[in-house]
């Protein structure tokens, strides 16, 4: 498990394990069941998250909510990294949310307005994952 903190020693180990991480170049695919793709809750998208971290034979990387928390945590600490969430429906939209990093003025969002900032110009095809939808975080230097 990843934590992040104010202490600089850990959060160099921290970065080290990112840079470890996306050396292998992930996707990080969370299997969810909204009832509502467009708005889901909060409480909805945290119940639905794995609470294991394992690569699957098409390299994803399954993470807890524990763990994408801290995640977003660094992200703001250190202005390194950018987060990407693809919400994908069965009603063939895909739609887009994001944390900016210090080189966008629309500035970090929190936790909440993370999955329900809607970023309408992201329209791409659907994917099924069995009739489940799925969020795909995408994190670039």
């Amino acid at each position: 498990m990843i934590l992040c903190d104010n202490n600089i020693d850990n959060r160099e180990k921290i970065k080290m394990q990112l840079n470890e991480l996306l050396q292998h170049k992930p996707k990080f695919k969370l299997i969810t069941k909204y009832s509502n793709i467009l708005n889901p809750s909060w409480s909805e998208i945290e119940y639905a998250i794995e609470s294991c971290k394992t690569f699957d034979k098409n390299n994803f990387c399954v993470l807890s909510m524990i763990e994408i928390n801290s995640f977003i945590q660094c992200c703001r600490q250190d202005d390194l990294w950018r987060l990407e969430i693809h919400f994908a429906g069965s009603d063939k939209n895909f739609v887009h949310y994001g944390i900016k990093d210090n080189t966008n003025d629309n500035g970090l969002l929190d936790d909440e307005s993370l999955v329900r900032k809607v970023f309408q110009d992201f329209f791409y095809g659907c994917y099924d994952f069995k009739g489940i939808q799925w969020i795909e975080y995408r994190w670039n230097k």
